[in-house]
C-alpha cells in the first residue's frame, strides 16, 4: 500500500508513524461476508526503502491483531518500554500488537541484531495459550539475538539463517530466542517459512537450507542432504527453545523451494503437513500419492511427517508439464 490515503471504500484510514511515499504495512478488517471494509490501519516509518512486502498476522480472542515484518526505518513507530526501541541495521524485523478496532498500536518493537546487514521478522507468528507470542524470522548477524540457554547461540554460516523467538504478551521481554541454521559456512541462505505450535507447546518450523550441516536428529526421516541448491527441512523445538527435539531434511537430488507465504499445519493426529515445489525426480513420495513422478520443470509437492519427524506419512507431486509452485495450504 503506497501513500497516506485518508479514506478507502468510505472507511477512514488510520495512519501511524511518519509515513513516506514508499510501501508500508497495513492491517485491514473485513466483514465476515466479505461485503465491506470495517477498518484499515497503515503504519511505518520514513526509511528509504519502506517497510518491505513480507509479513504475517494473527488475531487473539479479543480481536487484537499481532503482526510482524521488516523495515528500513530508524523511526518505525515502536512504543516506549518495548523490548527493542532502536536499531542500526539497514533492514530490521518488527513485531506489533494493534487494538481490536485498529485505532492504534498497543505496542510495537524492533527485533534486530547488533551486527550484520539485514534482519526480518516475517516467517510466521502464533499465540501461545498464555498470551505470549512465538514468531519466526531471519538474520544475517552472527550473534546478539539469541538468549541465554538457547539451542543455537550463534550464526556460524556467514550468511542468512532462521531464528525463532518467544516474546512476552506485553511486547517488553524476549523470553527466548534461538538461531536455527547450518553449523558451517554456506554459500546460500537458510530461511524458515512458517511456524506452528502443537498441543504441548512445542514449536514446529519448516523451510529451506543449502547445507548438509543443517542440524538433524538421530532417527530422523531423512538424515542426509538430498542435493541441489536447497533441501527442505522440518524442525521441532521445545517451548523454551533450548532443545532441538527433532529435525529432518526432506528433498531429492534436485532443488526444492518454498514460498514465504507458505504454511505448516498439524492435523488431529499430530502429523505435520507442509507444501513446497521441487524439480527433483526423486522427491520422497508414498504409495498412495496423487502423483508419484515429476511432470514438468517444477512441480508442487505436498507432504506429511509423523509427530516425531521419523516417518513420511504422505508425499506427492502435483503439477502439469510446465513449472508449478505452491503459495499456501490449509488443513480442514
Amino acid at each position: 500500500m503506497n501513500g497516506p490515503y485518508n479514506y478507502l471504500d468510505g472507511v477512514r484510514v488510520t495512519n501511524i508513524g511518519p509515513l513516506n511515499v514508499y510501501t508500508h504495512p497495513y492491517v485491514a478488517k473485513i466483514r465476515p461476508d466479505g461485503s465491506r471494509l470495517v477498518w484499515f490501519t497503515m503504519f511505518g516509518g520514513s526509511g528509504p526503502g519502506g517497510e518491505g512486502n513480507r509479513g504475517r498476522c494473527t488475531v487473539d480472542s479479543a480481536g487484537a491483531v499481532y503482526a510482524q515484518g521488516e523495515t528500513t526505518s530508524k523511526n518505525f513507530p515502536v512504543t516506549p518500554g518495548a523490548y527493542q526501541t532502536s536499531t542500526n541495521l539497514p533492514f530490521s524485523g518488527w513485531v506489533a500488537k494493534l487494538y481490536p478496532n485498529g485505532s492504534g498500536l498497543e505496542w510495537a518493537t524492533y527485533v534486530a541484531s547488533p551486527n550484520g546487514s539485514a534482519d526480518a521478522a516475517d516467517s510466521g507468528i502464533v499465540l501461545a495459550p498464555d498470551g505470549s507470542i512465538y514468531f519466526g524470522g531471519f538474520t544475517r548477524g552472527a550473534y546478539g539475538l539469541a538468549t541465554p540457554g538457547a539451542y543455537q547461540r550463534f550464526n556460524a554460516t556467514g550468511r542468512q539463517v532462521c531464528y525463532i523467538g518467544h516474546l512476552a504478551g506485553d511486547g517488553k521481554t524476549m523470553l527466548a530466542l534461538t538461531y536455527l541454521g547450518p553449523t558451517t559456512t554456506t554459500a546460500n541462505m537458510t530461511e524458515c517459512e512458517n511456524i506452528v505450535l502443537d498441543s504441548g507447546g512445542n514449536v514446529y518450523t519448516y523451510g529451506l537450507t543449502p547445507s548438509a550441516s543443517f542440524p538433524v536428529t538421530p532417527g530422523a526421516y531423512q538424515r542426509v542432504y538430498g542435493g541441489g541448491i536447497h533441501d527442505l527441512f522440518v524442525s521441532k523445538l521445545n517451548p523454551s527453545l533450548s532443545t532441538l527435539i527433532a529435525s529432518t531434511f526432506i528433498g531429492g537430488s534436485g532443488a526444492e523451494s518454498a514460498d514465504t507465504s507458505g504454511r505448516i499445519h498439524i492435523d488431529a493426529a499430530g502429523n505435520v503437513w507442509a507444501a513446497a515445489s521441487s524439480n527433483s525426480t526423486n522427491f520422497p513420495v508414498t504409495l498412495n500419492a496423487f502423483r508419484r513422478t515429476l511432470s514438468g520443470a517444477d512441480d508442487m509437492v505436498f507432504f506429511a511427517l509423523n509427530p516425531s519427524l521419523t516417518a513420511l506419512v504422505y508425499g506427492s507431486y502435483i503439477g502439469g508439464d510446465g513449472a508449478d509452485g505452491n503459495r499456501s495450504m490449509w488443513i480442514y
